[in-house]
């Protein structure tokens, strides 16, 4: 036999290799075509997911690599309400190579992953859920017990064969993020990547480097309602790992966003267990110009007419353990030349330079400045120790006003200028137990500062200083507005607390003790009005949706015990005058004693308020309030603005200055409580005494409906009355009348019962009519009076009954619509509501024996008769009982008699037998 020759034979098993190959890989075709494999994989898939899952096809390659191709891969989303119905995750392909000839030689070397079209959804519902909540692998695994502490421990990893990947890839991939609950939604387009790396058998030499595209950024939100979008972001790796040792060693990694550049380098150890870091993070120089070009203008669209220039670099280095201490952090901001110039306006902000150092535990501001206009701006700040800072820092600037409105733009209707000069100093430590350790020292003046804004008609003129210390800010300022004037004086104390955390709670409460003092004040000179001819809002019209009512205070009150004084000699506000006005106003420990006396119109005004304020959500109030000799029409024009909102019964007070005068005097006594407007009035109560004198009430539908059913007793036009007294509580709802008397023209007045704050009226009125008034009434009753004997001595004869009844006594009986004064009163009920009333009908009251007679005339005939009945009843029985002991008494009488008689007659007999007897006894003894 011949010999081969060694390249023949390499041939030749060569081939059989690969014939062999072949076979194996028709083989498996046959053995595992698409749809078997297909069959196989998908109810491992959707069992590990928890969701249905489609897949197009699937297929097996053997040669030149071992593969896997899966197309037309998707995933359906949660099925929860609040979700969206599209795919959790679409792809269009996926590719696994792995090359054979390596396996041969115990290597795994992966050519390809690749990720072709994914698209992935994430997102939440209202709530704050995640859509992937529910698969199954986010399920705990309760089957797994506590391990101990050597199962804790990793172990030194190592795989079984060397590993290399080639290409990992991602071909435009798709990302959207969309928050419901926060409003947000994030999208990341045409996503591309591509990750090389190398793995070998001990896990020692790993090396990747790759890097990440991502075009197309888009997002939406609340706080930007405008979506912007074509960001690209980038993202690039050289890394070497040693995972046994613990060892990443950061050759580069750097990011960009547009022209805006972050590298960083470095080494970190022992990631293991307590990872040690160095690493240097360190920014290009940054041009100004391309940070303000970067800022979408969907967020901030005022960026369009803003450019600058100048540069901005930013290092930090770290290094140290990331233990409970943290690493040590050392880094440097430099800002030069930085010019920030806003198109509308015509000066830039220039000269801006800063030198800022810091460390982990330090802050040094060596240099900050710039200039707005012409107007110079310094500051040097140095902290040491955040801990237990201690502070060395000075601010100083010189600002025309004048010059500030060409660099800050003003909006349209304002103006300001005049001089401010802040000089201000701070040095020492920042000890919230002693605040005297830190010593501030500065002073902020005021001169000529006139503003004018569309607040106030007229400019506002300041003038004075705010004196700093560390324990201490005391103001003196003088305001002006016109012909109005005032002047306020103000110390503030241990203020710290206002403007540093007091995590000890050891601060003192800031105390604060002003005055305001002036002699002229008119809200009408600078106050603007509504412009004329503005609709009035309809009633009952919303602008805007019911919302639920907010609290009365929208937020805790700002902790400062404040105390002081008000003094006003003369206020004009719309159609009030004050005179005299004096206020007293404390405030300690969130808890309010506010008293105000003033002269008002002609009488006098005077309220005392007592608040505690230390749940904003259930205020404690008290309120006292007196009021004397005020016309009460002129009163309630004023006051009507407070009477605001849904209640109904106070949208009928706030008419009562059309229809009611007279000077009132009035003193309240009112507690509440509660977090919102319509609770402190559903929980108000509390006492109210009114008097009004010389006053009229000229219309509403009350006395409308008053004059309407009184008609037929006499003519009732607009009430005059010289005096009238209310007597009111008031609890759960509803005002109590617990009397009102009134002296009008059309006799006296008297009420009692509720009115609720819902306007519903449940009232009994009385009017004791004047005897002009009452002489229709004592006409009427005459006649009557008249007719009705008549008709009762007719009936009680036709009755049988003449000689029992007394028609004069029983009308008599009666009473009479007319009191002891010869004046009659009304009755009827008032009903309904306060704007549509309905009334009873009035009926006359009847007297008897200066009393109010109740029953009716039916009942009292009744009775009188009854009355006679009885009489004659009992006269019959006496006459019959003193006949019969009269009988009795004679036939007593006549036995007697008798009795006396039949003894006479048988003593009579008796004496005659006896002389019998003595005189047989004689003619015996004979």
């Amino acid at each position: 036999m011949a010999k081969q020759s060694p390249a023949k034979v390499v041939g030749i098993i060569l081939a059989v290799v690969v014939g062999l190959l072949i076979i194996a890989g028709v083989t498996l075709k046959i053995m595992f075509p698409p749809a078997k494999l297909k069959a196989m994989t998908m109810p491992h898939i959707e069992k590990a997911l928890g969701r249905d899952v489609e897949l197009e096809r699937i297929s097996l390659a053997v040669f030149p690599y071992l593969g896997v191709k899966m197309h037309g891969l998707e995933i359906a989303n949660t099925g929860r309400e609040g979700f969206s119905k599209g795919p959790f995750v679409k792809l269009d392909a996926f590719i696994l190579k792995v090359k054979v000839m390596p396996l041969f030689q115990r290597r795994l070397e992966i050519s390809e992953i690749l990720l072709n079209g994914p698209e992935i959804l994430v997102e939440t519902d209202k709530k704050g859920s995640f859509n992937f909540d529910d698969l199954a692998i986010m399920a705990q695994d309760t089957t797994k017990t506590e391990k101990s502490e050597e199962e804790k421990a990793p172990a030194a990893p190592a795989l079984p064969v060397p590993l290399a990947l080639e290409k990992f890839a991602i071909e435009e991939g798709t990302v959207i993020y969309h928050d419901r609950k926060g409003g947000m939604k994030l999208g990341l387009g045409e996503i591309n990547e591509r990750v090389d790396f190398s793995i070998d058998k001990e896990l020692k030499d790993i090396k990747t480097t790759g890097e990440l595209v991502v075009n197309k950024i888009s997002f939406y939100s609340k706080d930007v309602p405008k979506p912007f979008a074509g960001l690209v972001l980038t993202f690039n790796h050289d890394l070497d790992i040693n995972l046994v040792d613990g060892i990443c060693t950061i050759n580069e990694m750097k990011a960009s966003l547009q022209k805006i550049y972050i590298a960083l380098t470095g080494k970190v150890t022992d990631f293991n267990q307590t990872p040690k870091l160095d690493l240097a993070l360190k920014t290009e120089k940054l041009d100004i110009a391309d940070i303000l070009a970067e800022i979408p203008v969907e967020m901030a669209p005022e960026i369009a007419k803003t450019d600058g220039s100048g540069s901005l670099q930013i290092d930090i280095a770290v290094s140290g353990a990331l233990d409970s201490a943290g690493p040590d952090i050392n880094g440097t901001l430099a800002l030069n030349n930085g010019i920030v110039n806003y198109t509308d306006l015509p000066q830039k902000i220039t000269d801006m330079n800063a030198d800022i150092a810091f460390t982990t535990n330090s802050l040094n501001i060596s240099t900050f400045g710039l200039k707005m206009g012409k107007n110079p701006v310094n500051l040097t700040a140095k902290v040491d120790n955040f801990a237990s800072p201690v502070v060395d820092a000075a601010l100083n600037a010189k600002v025309k006003l004048d010059d500030i409105k060409n660099i800050i733009e003003i909006p349209e209707g304002n103006d300001i200028s005049g001089l401010i000069d802040a000089d201000i100093t701070a040095q020492g430590e920042v000890d919230p137990n002693d605040p005297a350790k830190i010593k501030v020292d500065g002073s902020v003046k005021l001169d000529n500062v006139r503003v004018v804004t569309p607040a106030v008609t007229k400019p506002v003129v300041c003038n004075g200083s705010v004196d700093l210390s560390n324990t201490r800010i005391a103001e003196k300022i003088t305001i002006g507005i016109g012909k109005s004037s005032m002047k306020l004086t103000a110390d503030l104390v241990d203020y710290l607390s206002l403007v540093l955390p007091d995590s000890t709670k050891n601060y003192p409460r800031p105390r604060l003790k002003f005055a305001v003092t002036s002699p002229y004040l008119n809200t009408n000179e600078f106050l603007p009005k509504p412009p004329e001819g503005a609709p009035a809002k309809k009633a009952g019209a919303e602008s805007t949706p019911p919302q639920e009512p907010g609290l009365l205070l929208a937020a805790p009150l700002p902790g400062i015990d404040m105390q002081g004084t008000i003094s006003n000699n003369h206020v004009i506000y719309e159609s009030m005058e004050l005179h005299k006005v004096s206020a007293n106003y404390k405030c300690i420990n969130d808890i309010i004693d506010l008293s105000l006396r003033a002269r008002l119109f002609d009488g006098t005004f005077s309220h005392n308020l007592d608040a505690n304020a230390q749940n904003i959500e259930d205020l404690k109030i008290k309120s006292a309030m007196d009021i004397s000799n005020i016309q009460i029409s002129q009163l309630i024009a004023t006051f009507k603005g407070y009477l605001e909102g849904d209640n109904k019964l106070f949208a009928e007070l706030r008419k009562l200055d059309e229809s009611l005068s007279g000077k009132i005097n009035l003193n309240t006594d009112l507690v509440t409580s509660g977090g919102t407007s319509q609770e402190l009035t559903d929980n108000l109560n509390g006492s109210v005494l009114a008097r009004l004198n010389d006053g009229k009430i000229e219309k509403g539908a009350i006395l409308e409906g008053i004059t309407r059913v009184v008609d037929k007793f006499y003519a009732m036009g607009p009430v005059e009355f010289q005096d009238m007294k209310v007597e009111a509580t008031i609890d759960n709802g509803k005002v109590f009348l617990k009397d009102l008397d009134m002296a009008s023209s059309f006799g006296d007045w008297y009420a009692e019962g509720t009115i609720g704050f819902d306007a519903s009226l449940d009232i009994a009125l009385s009017n004791r009519l004047t005897k002009r008034h009452s002489k229709p009434v004592a006409k009427m009753e005459g006649e009557a009076r008249g007719a009705a004997k008549k008709g009762l001595q007719a009936a009680a004869g036709a009755a049988g009954l003449s000689q029992y009844v007394d028609a004069g006594s029983v009308v008599d009986g009666f009473g009479s619509y007319l009191d002891k004064d010869g004046r009659a009163t009304l009755e009827l009920g008032i009903k309904g509501t306060v704007a549509k009333p309905s009334f009873t009908a009035p009926k006359l009251v009847r007297f008897s024996g200066g009393k109010k007679q109740d029953k009716k005339p039916q009942e009292l005939i009744a009775d009188k008769m009854k009355e006679e009945l009885e009489k004659k009843k009992k006269e019959a029985e006496e006459l019959a009982r003193k006949q019969i002991e009269e009988q009795k008494r004679k036939a007593q009488e006549l036995a007697a008699k008798k009795k006396a008689e039949a003894a006479k007659k048988a003593k009579e007999e008796a004496k005659k037998a006896e002389k019998k007897v003595e005189e047989k006894a004689k003619d015996a003894a004979g």
